[in-house]
C-alpha cells in the first residue's frame, strides 16, 4: 500500500485524509452481490443446476461477513491513513 501511494505521490497525486466514507463504495458491492445471490437462490436468476445451492451458500457467507465488515471500518481507515501518513 505505501508504494502505491509513494507512486501516486510521486506523480503528482494528492492524498487527502481517510475516512469510514471512502471504504462506502466496497460496502455497496458486498450489498450488490448479496442482492445477486438472494436472487438465485430464489432462482430468480441462473436457474442452472446448483445455482440455487450456490446462490444459498454465497448469501450466507456475506450475512456473517457483512457486520465484520463494517465492524472492521475504524481499524482499516488507522491503518489505511497510518499508511499515507508516511
Amino acid at each position: 500500500m505505501r508504494s502505491v501511494v509513494t507512486g501516486y505521490r510521486d506523480s503528482g497525486g494528492t492524498v487527502g485524509p481517510v475516512d469510514r466514507a471512502d471504504f462506502g463504495q466496497s460496502v455497496g458491492e458486498m450489498l450488490s452481490w448479496l442482492e445477486f445471490n438472494v436472487r438465485r437462490l430464489l432462482a430468480l436468476v441462473g436457474i442452472r443446476c446448483g445455482e440455487r445451492e450456490v446462490g444459498r451458500r454465497e448469501a450466507l457467507a456475506m450475512i456473517h461477513a457483512l457486520p465484520r465488515m463494517i465492524d472492521s471500518l475504524d481499524s482499516t481507515v488507522a491503518l489505511v491513513g497510518s499508511a499515507l501518513d508516511r
